[in-house]
């Protein structure tokens, strides 16, 4: 049930700040041919530390690095109760002067879900005011909290936006 309702629509990418083409409300995708703009990892250092939040019917956390090298690492669980329903191992990385969100996801035995060599990988579509907007995804801090925003396939709906509001727990 979970695999279902979290798989991200395959192919999505996000646009560029001129673009208008959404996925969601505050999800975009790249046009055809178009490529991803400048960026570096100085521009998502604030995600390094310990978020909380909630969605999903339970509890959600993210832990993220430091950047170190061409990329930084994070890891998100959700917990419902006293289980653990799924992990996502995530790392964004530098690339070709932009850069690129990559995850797999885990059941709580850290069976994966793709198979061993997919790796689901969202360029970067824009950075707004301080957000940053990637591939059916996208990370809008303010201070101490941030709320990411996700494209949902269901498969026999239409795709839904996941609104996770999270709160910095520690750097």
């Amino acid at each position: 049930m979970w695999k279902a309702l979290i798989a991200l629509v395959p192919g999505l990418c996000a646009v560029s700040a001129n673009a208008a083409d959404n996925v969601t409300a505050r999800t975009w995708k790249l046009s055809p041919g178009e490529q991803s703009p400048a960026a570096t990892l100085a521009d998502m250092k604030w995600l390094t530390g310990h978020w909380i939040g909630a969605a999903f019917g339970g509890k959600t956390e993210e832990l993220w690095t430091e950047p170190a090298g061409p990329n930084m690492s994070g890891l998100y669980r959700l917990v419902k109760g006293e289980k653990t329903v799924f992990y996502e191992l995530m790392v964004v990385t530098e690339e070709n002067g932009s850069l690129v969100f990559r995850l797999k996801h885990f059941d709580a035995d850290l069976t994966g879900w793709e198979e061993k060599n997919e790796v689901r990988s969202f360029p970067l579509v824009a950075k707004r005011d301080g957000a940053m907007l990637f591939e059916g995804m996208s990370f809008h801090p303010n201070g101490d909290t941030l709320t990411v925003y996700l494209a949902v396939d269901h498969k026999d709906k239409p795709i839904e936006e996941v609104t996770f509001t999270y709160r910095r727990a520690a750097k």
